[in-house]
Formats: C-alpha cells, sequence, structure tokens
C-alpha cells in the first residue's frame, strides 16, 4: 500500500494506537520501574523493556525502539517514526513522509452535493495465478468478500449500484510477483463525496492458493472464509471483519470502527487491533492478542495450549476454554468485577487484580481493563 494514503488515514488514530500499544507491553510481562512522589503519586517516568523492544515514558512524551530498529517518538508536537527503510513526521503543520508533504485532503469525503450521479456497476475480471506469491486488495465503499473454489485462476466481480461524485472503477495490475487489485479514483485531486452504495467485490480465489494476502477497506465490510494463507493483514476504517474457517500462519487486524468476528480461525499468531468495536473470536486455535479502545473481548478456544493477551480501556473480557486447560494467570480491571470457575492457586490477590496458576502449564494469559468485568470460564 502506497505509505502516503496509509498515512493519511490513520494520522487520526495514531496516538490512540500508541496507547494501546503501551498497554500491551504492560499486559505482556514485560519489566516496568517507575517513580513517585507522595500521596498522590506523581508520575515521573516509566521505563519498559519486553522482547528486545525498549518503550521510555516521561512529561516530555513517549520514545519506542523495537528489536528491528525502528523509532517512534510521541510528544505534544506530533508524532515522528523511522523504521530505516520511511521517515513519517506528523505535526500540527501537516504530515511529511520522506520529506514529502501529504494532503489529507484528497482524502476526504466532500460535502458537495453536486456532480452526483448514479450508476449500477457490473464488472468482471480474471487473472491467471502463475507466480503470484501476494495479493494486494485495496478498496473504498465496497463491501469485500472472498470466495474459495476449485480454479486455477482468479476471478473478481465487482458489482453494485453506487451514488456519488465519482464511480470507481475496477483496476488490477500484476508486478514482481504481486497481484494489485483495487476500486478506487483515479485522479487524487477529486474529493470522494457517496450518498449511497451497495457496491461489492466477490474475489474467487483458486483453493490451493496458500501465499499472503493484504487488504485494506475504507467504508466497507471484509468477509473472508474457507482459505489458508501464510500471512494475512487486514486494515480497515469504519467496516466490520468476518473470518471463519481459516488456517494461517500470522494474523494482523486493525480497525478503527467496526466489530470483529472470527469462527474456527487456526493461527500460529494473531493479533486483533480496534479503537472502537467489539472482537469475538470463537474455536481459536493459537496464541492470540487483542487490543481495544473501546468494546467488549469475547476468545473461546477448542483446544487451549497457547498464550492470550487482552486490553481493552472500556470494556469487559470474557475468556472460556475447555475444562482441562492449565495456565498461568494475571488479570487486572481498575473498575469492575474478576469471576472465574477454574480452581485457581492464588498467589497474589486485591479488590481489583488477580495473580494465580491453574495447573502447571506454562501457558499465560494476561488481561487488563480500565473499566469493564473479566471473566474467565470452562466449557
Amino acid at each position: 500500500m502506497n505509505i502516503k494514503k496509509f498515512v493519511a488515514i490513520f494520522a487520526g488514530v495514531a496516538l490512540v494506537a500508541f496507547g494501546i500499544a503501551f498497554l500491551s507491553y504492560n499486559l505482556s510481562g514485560g519489566h516496568i520501574s517507575y517513580g513517585i512522589n507522595g500521596n498522590r503519586k506523581k508520575f515521573k517516568g516509566m521505563n519498559i523493556k519486553s522482547d528486545g523492544s525498549k518503550v521510555k515514558i516521561g512529561l516530555d512524551g513517549i520514545n519506542i525502539e523495537d528489536e528491528d530498529g525502528t523509532k517512534v517518538q510521541i510528544n505534544p508536537g506530533g508524532i515522528y517514526v523511522n523504521d530505516g527503510d520511511d521517515v513519517v513526521d506528523i505535526s500540527p503543520n501537516g504530515i511529511i513522509v520522506n520529506e514529502e508533504e501529504v494532503d489529507i485532503d484528497e482524502y476526504n469525503h466532500s460535502s458537495d452535493t453536486k456532480n452526483i450521479k448514479k450508476e449500477n456497476v457490473n464488472e468482471e475480471k480474471f487473472e491467471d495465478m502463475v507466480g503470484i506469491k501476494d495479493i494486494i486488495v485495496e478498496t473504498t465503499f465496497v463491501d469485500i468478500n472472498f470466495i474459495s473454489e476449485s480454479r486455477d485462476d482468479i476471478k473478481i466481480i465487482y458489482s453494485g449500484i453506487i451514488k456519488a461524485n465519482y464511480i470507481p472503477k475496477l483496476k488490477t495490475k500484476k508486478s514482481d510477483g504481486t497481484l494489485y487489485i483495487s476500486t478506487k479514483r483515479e485522479d487524487n485531486n477529486l474529493s470522494q463525496n457517496v450518498s449511497y452504495s451497495n457496491l461489492k467485490l466477490d474475489i474467487h480465489i483458486p483453493e490451493n492458493y496458500k501465499e499472503n494476502m493484504k487488504i485494506v477497506s475504507t467504508s466497507g465490510d471484509v468477509n473472508l472464509s474457507k482459505m489458508n494463507f501464510n500471512d494475512l493483514n487486514l486494515a480497515t476504517v469504519s467496516g466490520d471483519i468476518n473470518l471463519n474457517d481459516l488456517n494461517l500462519k500470522d494474523l494482523v487486524v486493525n480497525t478503527t470502527s467496526g466489530d470483529i468476528d472470527s469462527l474456527n480461525l487456526s493461527a500460529d499468531k494473531s493479533m486483533f487491533n480496534s479503537t472502537s468495536g467489539d472482537i469475538e473470536i470463537k474455536n481459536l486455535i493459537g496464541s492470540v492478542q487483542t487490543n481495544t479502545v473501546s468494546g467488549d473481548i469475547e476468545i473461546s478456544y477448542k483446544n487451549f495450549n497457547d498464550n492470550i493477551i487482552a486490553a481493552t480501556v472500556s470494556g469487559d473480557v470474557s475468556i472460556v476454554l475447555p475444562k482441562k486447560s492449565e495456565f498461568q494467570i494475571s488479570a487486572q480491571t481498575t473498575s469492575g468485577d474478576l469471576k472465574s470457575n477454574f480452581p485457581i492457586t492464588i498467589q497474589g490477590k486485591h479488590k481489583n487484580s488477580l495473580e494465580g496458576t491453574v495447573g502447571s502449564s506454562k501457558n499465560k494469559i494476561n488481561i487488563g481493563t480500565v473499566s469493564g468485568d473479566v471473566n474467565i470460564y470452562s466449557k
């Protein structure tokens, strides 16, 4: 994805995302040191070390450096990111990417109702899959449905009705082993005003395709089922995500406004981040990290031999595990109740926090919510 577009879409929620990252570090067992003065516990600073990453938090802002050398600085003046390849500087003066200014307005919707037109879209494309290792899909105001079937090529059907000042066309391109599929405007100088859309993009994929998939969607739902991928990366702004019967190696899901629902997901590692929306994951296999600013988190497992990190600022956290599950538990809530029907051996318990073990497993469950209940039950 074009980095300028990514920054423009997500700049408004970047600070919240880093707040989530900080909470995740706190819950993931990293070392934390801090200083306090007086009864009011005046904050002086905090250092966090976890899995090769370093976070320094002080009154002058937040400084982060991960094990790959990526550096992030967050302070009242803005956000600065340097990953060795790209440099992004977000401040009140604007957004600079690799010394080039990004015009955010080109990604905003116009309030002008002039030039609105209605069109019944019905397009179809076919692309062969020889040598394709990555599929990248970018859409706006379109629901995306992925269908796995017995075929050698990929079939793309773009259909529905839209009322807008610009009608995006279906585009495909192949380059260096990557297939690009997009329904976005060609003229970046035109603000898009959409009064109605039921557009959908049905992507029929060969059932033997097991490589990588990246999806970027604005104002549309994303639905995937009965597929096997190596890596799956989704980023949505205003839209729900439904993932059913998937087998993956790595999964990363980011949404700024929308619910995430998953059934029968198997992944070595999965991460779900949401600024506003519920996260519900049923019959999961594999370790998971879930973060949401405003929304509930529900996770259930078929078989449990993994690690869980679940963090929400405002919302309940519910974990459902098989009866014979063994794990180490660390749970805390600032305002809410802690409940469990597992026979937990208590190592430390306060009014709003719990440390303990069930059995002798090394599996770890770390849960935190600022305002919400924490429930851990057997099924």
